[in-house]
């Protein structure tokens, strides 16, 4: 669901975020941020790596933040720990210079508000309440953003997304069901790889027809003899 969702809606969605009023809208901004918070890991997950790595997601981190800090309304599956993961998301995979202050792609005053917030839904007993994954996502983002505090200027993040960027699956795994064996390549975008026509059928429907196009502008290479 959310592989199709991210090939062919993900940046629609991010730029309706953007325009989005919070004090008259605030149901559709909490939709459309718990949508960003199930979205797969960008180490697996082109599409949406592709688009925190990209200028569209400027702007985004602290918007995504700020609404959060303000309060949103969540329901399952998202939760808290959800909303914490794509913070971290933001943070480690996109441009550090979107911030204020470089530091992080977050402006400095939502930074420090977002840190309070943490602090205070940590201290609270009824937080033994969330499932252990979700409490543990709380408590890494709040030593993620004290690291970034208290290291010498982005270099917490960019050490990370460095780190991040060596994790991602290799150029033998299907974008599709992950087969490490996965010998065809796209032959337009040259950027993924599947294991069969099945799973290249599956990807092309799913969102890659569309996005294959967007990789090949990007990356300003002629494949029209391809």
């Amino acid at each position: 669901m959310y592989f199709a969702f991210s090939a062919k809606h993900l940046a629609v969605l991010v730029k309706s975020l953007h325009a989005l009023n919070r004090a008259t809208q605030r149901k559709a901004v909490s939709t459309y941020i718990q949508i960003l918070s199930l979205m797969p890991d960008p180490k697996v997950n082109a599409y949406f790596r592709r688009l925190l790595c990209s200028p569209g997601a400027a702007g985004l981190p602290t918007l995504v933040a700020s609404h959060i800090v303000q309060g949103i309304d969540w329901m399952r599956p998202s939760g808290p720990g959800h909303l914490c993961t794509l913070l971290i998301h933001l943070l480690f995979w996109c441009d550090t210079r979107m911030g204020d202050d470089e530091r992080a792609s977050i402006d400095k005053t939502t930074r420090e508000q977002l840190a309070a917030m943490l602090q205070d839904l940590i201290s609270r007993p009824d937080i033994a309440r969330l499932p252990e994954l979700q409490r543990v996502e709380l408590q890494r983002l709040a030593g993620i953003l004290n690291c970034v505090e208290n290291m010498p200027g982005n270099y917490y993040l960019k050490s990370n997304r460095d780190y991040l960027e060596g994790q991602i699956p290799g150029q033998e795994e299907c974008v599709v069901c992950m087969d490490e064996s996965a010998e065809m390549l796209c032959s337009q975008c040259k950027s993924v790889r599947y294991c069969s026509k099945e799973c290249q059928m599956k990807a092309w429907k799913a969102g890659h027809k569309q996005n294959c196009w967007k990789m090949v502008d990007e990356s300003g290479n002629d494949f029209s003899s391809a």
